[in-house]
Formats: structure tokens, sequence, C-alpha cells
């Protein structure tokens, strides 16, 4: 679901140069992702151990494939050469 509050960017200080741009959440939209997140918790709970791990993994094996695009972003953010 797409938020519907004011939009807003993140600008890098050393250069000026919009780095992305987001959307702020009203609060109607916090309350949505709370639900949300309390439906998802239910169906996680019912996981064993191994169907945890297994998507735990998963996401850690995304981040370390992209950790250097992760860094890229989190340094322009920072004004960082």
């Amino acid at each position: 679901k797409t938020a519907r509050g004011p939009s807003f960017q993140s600008v890098n200080p050393a250069t000026g140069d919009v780095v992305w741009e987001g959307t702020n959440c009203t609060l109607e939209d916090v309350d949505q992702a709370v639900k949300s997140a309390q439906q998802a918790f239910k169906k996680w709970s019912l996981l064993s151990l191994n169907e945890r791990s297994y998507y735990l993994q998963a996401f850690k094996s995304i981040v370390i494939n992209r950790q250097d695009e992760l860094a890229e972003a989190i340094s322009k953010e920072n004004g960082k050469t």
C-alpha cells in the first residue's frame, strides 16, 4: 500500500543531489501497518524454527548480495564520497 502523506526527499548534503524520494505516512497508514504486522505475526508464529530460519537466511542473502549498493546509498545520504 502506498503512503498518503506529504512527499519528502533525502538529499546528499555534500552535493545537493536527491538520493531518494518518499512519502510520509498518515496516522491511518500507521494504524493499517500495525494491523498488517499483527496479522503477519500470527502466521509467522505458526512457522517451524526451520521455516523461520529459511526466510531469515534468504533475507541475509539478499542483503549480502546488495551490500555494495546499500553502502553506497548510506554514504550518499551522509555526504561521504
